[in-house]
């Protein structure tokens, strides 16, 4: 379990089928109540230290209940969505069972800061920074950082530029946008600063990147 554009790797040492799933409040909210949904959110918002993340081996029970709703989601057969929503309650049963304590989280903090990453999420292009993130909250920059840090599990700042990357990744699968529209897209000013940045992310140049997703779509 891990927060959401913190970035992560593990390893396996068997076999082993893996299923990612994303959980926001938007598509929460469609499934169950807002209360509901912080709640499921939140019992995954340990402190963590920050590129961490809280793992637990997967009961037979939640293997299950997740290879049900991936066929459901697969099929989307009659009433798929209405079984999603089942499916999902007993999905956040069967892992808070097994976390072992539950966060204590300031619901209105985790709004408020929801709120104003819903903005930025809608318009990634713009020039967001920590200060604009802060006022928008109505908190100083230092108390906006510091909660912010203990709700995502990283720094605004990292958070910020997760998501462009993330963004710029996916826009790259597109060969009609040059590297430089992109970088305008998702925020930056010039070209040679969403390099550096997406190379930090990735690895990788996003020409590089580009360059290897055309080659495993070939394969």
């Amino acid at each position: 379990m891990i927060r959401p554009y913190l970035p992560h790797s593990y390893g396996v040492s068997e076999p082993s089928l893996v299923m990612n799933t994303l959980f926001s409040p938007t598509v929460l909210w469609g499934l169950m109540s807002p209360a509901e949904a912080i709640q499921f959110i939140c019992l995954f918002s340990n402190a963590q230290r920050p590129g961490e993340c809280q793992s637990h081996r997967s009961s037979d029970e939640i293997s299950r209940i997740a290879l049900m709703m991936h066929e459901e989601y697969e099929t989307r057969k009659e009433n798929y969505r209405l079984k999603l929503r089942g499916l999902l309650l007993l999905l956040s049963v069967e892992i808070s069972r097994q976390v072992a304590e539950k966060p204590v989280v300031d619901y209105d903090k985790f709004i408020r800061v929801w709120n104003v990453l819903e903005e930025f999420h809608q318009d990634v292009g713009n020039s967001w920074d920590v200060p604009e993130l802060a006022n928008r909250c109505g908190w100083s920059n230092e108390h906006f950082s510091r909660v912010f840090s203990s709700l995502m599990g990283q720094s605004c700042s990292e958070y910020i530029r997760n998501v462009r990357m993330s963004r710029g990744a996916r826009l790259l699968f597109d060969p009609n946008n040059s590297i430089g529209q992109i970088a305008s897209q998702v925020g930056y000013s010039d070209e040679r600063s969403f390099r550096r940045a997406f190379k930090a992310v990735y690895g990788v140049t996003p020409g590089r990147f580009r360059q290897q997703q055309g080659r495993n779509k070939a394969i």
